[in-house]
């Protein structure tokens, strides 16, 4: 490697010629690991911090130090902007409270010398309490009116709020009395459920390893099963859903699925660390579309990722429950003397079955959508119209999504983060009032896949999920942004609507279009 050619001892050369400072990499130096040589050993310029009880996915982050020499208060203060969250000043290291800048530097030099470098652990530092508003000495001015598009809206008061959650998982329903916002799926899932099959890999939402079935994510009366990445869901916004894990599908003392069972049958499985999101990927396909064809099933994983099986036993496994498998099987010819095999792709052959359709409940489902969005808010001349009462309508103007009585509201005070759920635009607008109020950074999302990977373009992030008095409004649930329709001049699409119902829509119009 780089760093192994930059230390290699030329023959005749002494060895203090080769560990001085400036022959030191920066992978070496970065945690004081250096020579062991007696000249004094480098100062480090990062260290590892971590939160004390914190257990979530980026509990350890990797800190550079403000200077060569920095003081226990600069110090502190770089932790708390990378924490994004208020600290306590005494950092401890191996047990030991450190409150001196000497006592900080002996153990940045005792890491150094070590060759182990250095990490500190910090406890979160606890709000201050709400002070109560002082009591007016003079009459309250009046409200000024909201003014959007040059057109004055009042102000919306406060609405009531709901600060518990319900989620079912396996069939089990569990009651959440305000959970923390920034808490994600998977580690409700792992840590508090003990659901140990759904893995944490990348954390972004590319591996496949973190995938559970959900059904109920289009609203009420939904009972089309999708996959989700668990490492970019907050349980926040799991409200009301029904989470099947690889647990739910089959396990031991109930009884091995058939996607199971042909993983097992087909070798499929090596490390087995990747096994249970394709397993649960694999089982919702089978719920949406019980008769897939074989391109279907190889078009349904681009999300999963394997390192060791090389995919070709898992398309062996999945493959063969194709409804073409057997018509369009094809045998393999691997000539290992001359180092040839078969294209991967030609396992279950090919098929006249067009590729990329929804099929099943989905397609049932976008179908009759939009057949009742046919000719709804329609004026005389045929032109659309969706001037509707707010929470009415049918068909195109009906959104899919069931609107609770109240929206929801959570807070963390350790951290002043807050997540807010509204079901309709005068929720959405109070809401973000409530946010505006708060004084911190707000927020809009609807899936919020993004912050898995947003660490990589906003400078000072953290990681996964936000942390640090920032008010989340999801927008996901809004019943006016989640409407669809079509009409002659095209189709009506919410902008809120996710992208596998707006895919399945397209298709299902297209089928039945002129």
């Amino acid at each position: 490697s780089r760093v192994g050619r930059q230390w290699r001892r030329r023959p005749g050369t002494p060895r203090s010629a080769v560990c001085t400072p400036a022959k030191t990499t920066h992978a070496k130096a970065m945690f004081g690991i250096g020579c062991s040589s007696n000249a004094a050993p480098p100062q480090p310029v990062a260290v590892l911090i971590e939160l004390q009880g914190d257990q979530s996915l980026s509990r350890r982050k990797l800190l550079d130090l403000p200077s060569a020499e920095p003081s226990l208060d600069a110090f502190v203060h770089a932790a708390e902007r990378r924490f994004g969250r208020g600290i306590e000043p005494t950092p401890e290291w191996q047990g030991q409270t450190l409150c001196t800048d000497a006592d900080f530097h002996r153990v940045l030099r005792a890491g150094a010398a070590a060759g182990t470098g250095a990490s500190f652990v910090f406890k979160g530092r606890s709000p201050a309490p709400a002070q109560a508003p002082p009591a007016p000495t003079a009459p309250v001015a009046p409200v000024v009116p909201i003014v959007v598009a040059s057109a004055p809206v009042e102000a919306i008061p406060p609405m009531p709020t709901t600060r518990s959650m319900t989620i079912t998982v396996n069939g089990t329903v569990h009651t959440i009395k305000d959970p923390s916002p920034g808490k994600l799926l998977v580690d409700f899932l792992r840590d508090d459920l003990r659901h140990k099959g759904t893995k944490i890999g990348c954390g972004e939402g590319g591996c496949g390893a973190c995938t559970v079935g959900v059904v109920g994510l289009s609203g009420e009366g939904d009972d089309v099963m999708v996959p989700i990445n668990s490492c970019l869901r907050l349980l926040c916004a799991c409200d009301g859903l029904e989470i099947t894990t690889v647990e739910g599908f089959g396990n031991e003392k109930d009884g091995f699925s058939d996607v199971q069972q042909a993983i097992a049958d087909h070798n499929a499985s090596q490390c087995g660390f990747c096994t249970p999101g394709w397993v649960v990927n694999m089982s919702t396909l089978l719920e949406e579309n019980s008769m897939p064809s074989a391109e279907e099933v190889e078009q349904r994983f681009d999300g999963n990722l394997c390192r060791c099986t090389g995919y070709r036993p898992i398309l062996e496994a999945f493959k063969g429950m194709a409804v073409d498998a057997r018509d369009n099987e094809m045998k393999i010819e691997c000539r290992l003397d001359l180092n040839q095999c078969g294209d991967i792709e030609d396992i279950g052959g090919q098929t006249n079955k067009p590729v990329g359709k929804c099929q099943g409940k989905a397609k049932a489902r976008a179908a009759q959508k939009v057949k009742a969005a046919s000719g709804c808010c329609k004026t005389s001349d045929g032109s659309a119209e969706h001037k509707h009462e707010e929470g009415s309508g049918e068909g195109c103007c009906k959104s899919s999504a069931s609107k609770p009585a109240a929206p929801l509201h959570f807070t963390n005070r350790e951290t002043g983060d807050e997540y807010f759920r509204p079901y309709n635009l005068r929720q959405l607008r109070a809401a973000l009032q409530d946010a505006n109020r708060t004084g911190k950074r707000t927020q809009v999302v609807s899936a919020n896949t993004g912050m898995g990977v947003s660490k990589y373009y906003i400078p000072g992030k953290i990681g996964q999920p936000a942390e640090g008095d920032l008010c989340t409004v999801d927008i996901s649930g809004v019943a006016e942004l989640r409407t669809n329709g079509s009409d002659t001049y095209g189709v009506t699409l919410g902008s809120a609507l996710p992208i596998n119902e707006v895919i399945d829509l397209l298709e299902a119009e297209a089928e039945g279009g002129d």
